[in-house]
């Protein structure tokens, strides 16, 4: 089971901060965040990172932690899926904020 929507939606009331100021600040659709606290879709990589950096978190608060799931899946695995998947379209600076951001768990 995916936790991201569940850390999505503390990080959000942390924050004090609603879908649509969320949605507007990381450059995403009001649909797509309401899709992840759903738990209907798990954003690519740079989104993660977008959103982290909006809600003041570190990505590895809003993935989870580092554990075995139901499915045999490790957070950290998924991770690096979407990395590998969106990391071709982050600029040099954003590789090293998403490194920084990895490093601080």
């Amino acid at each position: 089971m995916n936790n991201f929507n569940i850390q999505l939606e503390k990080a959000l009331k942390i924050a004090n901060y609603n879908q649509k100021e969320l949605a507007k600040k990381a450059g995403i659709t009001e649909s797509s965040i309401s899709h992840y606290l759903k738990g209907d879709r798990m954003p690519r990589a740079v989104v993660v990172q977008k959103i982290a950096e909006v809600l003041g978190c570190t990505v590895e608060f809003l993935i989870g932690p580092n554990k075995i799931e139901e499915n045999g899946s490790c957070t950290y695995d998924k991770l690096y899926r979407m990395m590998a998947r969106g990391l071709s379209q982050l600029t040099e600076e954003e590789k090293m904020k998403l490194a920084k951001l990895l490093m601080k768990g």
